[in-house]
């Protein structure tokens, strides 16, 4: 049985323009982290995820589209692509 199949992970909003809000459910928060990357794979942000409701600021990230993967531990829980607009 795999805990990670009932959990649950937001982000919003999304498209974003100052800050995002990650929203983590019945997941352990153990090693829970969120990569953002631009597309040309290059990371702009790596933050671990140490709270139910976690907020960053993203207003000095450019426009445009952006993919972020959440994971715990080696295990990706989500992946999907941000909007950036300011």
């Amino acid at each position: 049985e795999n805990p990670l199949m009932e959990s649950q992970v937001s982000l919003s909003p999304n498209p974003a323009n100052t800050q995002i809000q990650i929203n983590l459910h019945k997941v352990p928060r153990e090693q829970v982290r969120i990569e953002v990357y631009d597309l040309l794979g290059k990371s702009v942000m790596n933050r671990l995820l140490v709270e139910n409701k976690n907020t960053f600021q993203i207003n000095h990230f450019k426009n445009g589209v952006y993919l972020y993967k959440i994971t715990q531990g080696d295990k990706v829980i989500k992946q999907d692509k941000l909007v950036i607009k300011h």
